[in-house]
Order: C-alpha cells, then sequence, then structure tokens
C-alpha cells in the first residue's frame, strides 16, 4: 500500500525519528516538507505500464545502486575525531550533506584545510569497493526487460566511477 507506506514515512520525518533513508531525513529537515512532493508516476508490479509513452528511470549511484554509505561514515568519523572532537559519531552527523556544506559549516579554518580534505576524499574513494544495493540489480534487469530506459546519475567524480566500473564491468550494460 503506498500511501499507507508515504504517510508512515512522513510521519517519521516529521517527528525527526530516524528514517529507512538518512539522505532524506537530511534533506527533510535541510529544505523543509514544503519543498518534497509525493506521486506516483507508473505502476511496475502490475505489468500494465502504459508504454505508448517512453518511460525512463533514474537511479542515483551512491545509496541507490551501490551502498558506500559506510564508506564515507567511517572517511567522516575519521575527520571528525582529528578536527572535531566536541561532535559525536560526526559521520553521521553531517550525513546528506553536501560536500560544499559540510565544508562552509566546519571546515573553514584554516586555510588549505579544504584541499588537503579534498585530496584525502579522493584518494579514498580509489580504495572503495562498490556492493551492490540488495534487489537493485534484479529490478534494473526487470524494468530493462520491460523496455524502461535507464540511466545512472552521480555527482562522483570520473576516477571513482572508473573504479567503480572496473569493479563492476557489467553496470554500463545495465542501463543503455
Amino acid at each position: 500500500d503506498i500511501k499507507r507506506r508515504w504517510i508512515e514515512e512522513r510521519c517519521q520525518l516529521n517527528r525527526d525519528e530516524d528514517a529507512w533513508n538518512t539522505h532524506l531525513q537530511a534533506s527533510w529537515r535541510l529544505y523543509g516538507k514544503e519543498n518534497f512532493e509525493y506521486s506516483v508516476i507508473v505502476f511496475v508490479n502490475g505489468y500494465n505500464m502504459n508504454m505508448e509513452r517512453p518511460i525512463a528511470a533514474l537511479f542515483d549511484f551512491d545509496g541507490v545502486v551501490v551502498d558506500t554509505e559506510p564508506q564515507y561514515t567511517l572517511f567522516w568519523d575519521e575527520k571528525g575525531k582529528k578536527y572535531h572532537p566536541e561532535i559525536p559519531d560526526f559521520g553521521h552527523h553531517i550525513k546528506g550533506q553536501t560536500l560544499i556544506q559540510i565544508y562552509k559549516q566546519y571546515f573553514r579554518q584554516p586555510e588549505g584545510l579544504q584541499d588537503e580534505i579534498t585530496r584525502q576524499l579522493l584518494d579514498y574513494e580509489l580504495t572503495m569497493h562498490f556492493e551492490y544495493i540488495d534487489g537493485v540489480v534484479d529490478f534494473m534487469k526487470e524494468l530493462r526487460e520491460k523496455g524502461v530506459k535507464l540511466a545512472i546519475v552521480t555527482s562522483s567524480n570520473d576516477a571513482k566511477m572508473a573504479n567503480a566500473y572496473r569493479e563492476h564491468p557489467e553496470l554500463k550494460s545495465m542501463v543503455r
């Protein structure tokens, strides 16, 4: 029941409880509930998709296709211990924020610190592993079989994505 699930999720978000999606919770806090819209685009389970119109599905890479969140949490926890020991669990504290937001709020000083953290982050991303989110591969295959066009969208840099494609060479063919 999609409507019931959205009502439950919205209640959790409004109470600022631990939502199943920490990125959504952080965005809900940051942008406010008035900036979110709920709508059903198409039902997939019934196999009655209206194919008179082209249908496409966009998948965010981090957190939707692959589970990189725990690795980023470790990275940011390390930075938090070094630069912000007063903030426990720093990696979870900054979840859902962009790098620009993190730098602006927590790493303005000293001069050159942002460049140093950026270099460390880029090096770290080159060593990351990219485990698929459970069920995403089957879901993407099912959509493709039904004629849905697929794309992966990301703000990740080329070096990180090249590493991901080395680990999962089939990834590019899943979205063509």
